[in-house]
C-alpha cells in the first residue's frame, strides 16, 4: 500500500509518498481503509520538529481520520466489514491502568497520540483497537468529520469537563480561526452560553462571528480586553479558553474575565511554555482553562458521541455541519 511518509525535519517537500507493507488486524483489532486524513498543528510540528521530542523516522503522519472497516481481526464484534468510522488520535498499550479504567487514558503514562508518538493514519490502510474506532452515524461525511477528534475533544475537556460551563454564562475563547477555538466557540454556544472570541485577522473574526459567536476582537490590539469588559456590561467573562500562548494568558485573559484565576499550561502550537502566574482581581472566581492537545481521553469521548449521535449535526452549532477541513487548520494553510 502506499502511505505519506517523513525521513527528516523540514517544510512540506520532506513529505514523501511511499510503499509500505500493508498491516493486518490482530485480535482485537480492525483494518481501515482509510478515507480521509485532517491536518492538525500538531502534524505541523512533527514534520517541522519540536524542541525537545525526538521523532523517530520514518514516520507517517496524521493523528486525525475516518475510515471504512475493512477486516476484523479475532474478536471483534463490535463493528462490520464496511462500516463507518471515526479514528480517534489518542492511544495507550495498557489497559491495566487506573485511569484508563476512569475513561481518562490521556493522563496514563504510556499515552500517545497517533502521527505523533507512532505512525498516523495518512495511509491507504491503518490497523487499531476496536475501541479506538467510533461509529460514524449515516449522514455525515467522512471528510470533514475527519477534521473533529483531536481540536473538539481538546476544547469539550476544557468546557465541559474542566469549566462545567453553564447555560447563561459568558465564554471568552481565543483563537477563533484555530482548530480548538473553532470547536470550544460551537460547544459554548450550543450549551446557551454567550461567547465571544478573538482572532489576529478580519478573516479568523468572520469565522468566529460565523460559528456563533456574539464579538470578535482583535487579541492584538492590548485594548481587547477593555472591549470584552464594555460587551458584559463591565463584568468581563465568567470563563476564558486560553489556548493562543504567553501573548494572551498572562497579561490580557486576566483583564477580560471577571475575577481571580490561575493560569497554568503547555501549548505546543505557539511553542513550549512552562510557567505558572497568580492572578489577582476582582471579586468573583473566573476560570482559566489553557488549551492542550492531550485534553481528551479515548473511553470518554461525549462530545463525539453526542455530536454524531443519529447524525445530528445540529450539536455542532445552530444550523451548522460538521467542521470543514480548515477548522483543523486544512492543506492550504499548513506551512
Amino acid at each position: 500500500m502506499q502511505a505519506v511518509q517523513i525521513t527528516q525535519h523540514g517544510g512540506p517537500e520532506v513529505l514523501q509518498l511511499a510503499d509500505v507493507p500493508r498491516p493486518e488486524p490482530g485480535p482485537g483489532e480492525v483494518l481501515v481503509r482509510v478515507l480521509a486524513v485532517s491536518v492538525n498543528h500538531l502534524d505541523l510540528w512533527v514534520r517541522r520538529g519540536m524542541p525537545g521530542f525526538p521523532v523517530e523516522f520514518p514516520r507517517i503522519p496524521g493523528c486525525d481520520g475516518t475510515g471504512e472497516v475493512a477486516a476484523l481481526g479475532a474478536g471483534v464484534n463490535d463493528l462490520s466489514v464496511g462500516q463507518q468510522v471515526l479514528l480517534e488520535p489518542g492511544f495507550t498499550t495498557s489497559l491495566d491502568s487506573d485511569f484508563v479504567r476512569l475513561g481518562q487514558d490521556n493522563l496514563a503514562p504510556d499515552y500517545g497520540i497517533r502521527g505523533e508518538h507512532c505512525d498516523g493514519f495518512a495511509a491507504e490502510y491503518v490497523t487499531l483497537p476496536v475501541r479506538y474506532c467510533l461509529p460514524l452515524p449515516a449522514g455525515l461525511d467522512p471528510i470533514t468529520t475527519a477534521a473533529t477528534p483531536l481540536t473538539f475533544l481538546t476544547a469539550w475537556g476544557m468546557l465541559m469537563e474542566r469549566a462545567v460551563i453553564r447555560k447563561g454564562e459568558t465564554v471568552m475563547v481565543l483563537g477563533a480561526g484555530s482548530g480548538v477555538g473553532c470547536a470550544a466557540i460551537q460547544i459554548a454556544k450550543d450549551e446557551g452560553c454567550r461567547v465571544f472570541t478573538s482572532a489576529s485577522s478580519p478573516e479568523g473574526r468572520a469565522l468566529g462571528l460565523e460559528l456563533g459567536a456574539e464579538a470578535a476582537v482583535d487579541h492584538t490590539d492590548p485594548n481587547w480586553p477593555k472591549e470584552i469588559k464594555a460587551l458584559t456590561g463591565g463584568k468581563g467573562t465568567d470563563v476564558v479558553v486560553e489556548h493562543v500562548g504567553p501573548a494572551t494568558w498572562f497579561h490580557a485573559c486576566p483583564r477580560a474575565a471577571r475575577s481571580l484565576g490561575y493560569l497554568r499550561g503547555h501549548h505546543r502550537s505557539r511553542g513550549s511554555v512552562a510557567t505558572a502566574a497568580p492572578i489577582h482581581q476582582a471579586a468573583d472566581r473566573a476560570r482559566f482553562h489553557h488549551g492542550a492537545p492531550q485534553c481528551f481521553a479515548p473511553d470518554s469521548c461525549k462530545a463525539l458521541r453526542r455530536g454524531l449521535s443519529a447524525g445530528d449535526r445540529s450539536h455542532l452549532a445552530p444550523g451548522r455541519s460538521a467542521p470543514s477541513p480548515s477548522v483543523a487548520g486544512g492543506s492550504s494553510r499548513a506551512r
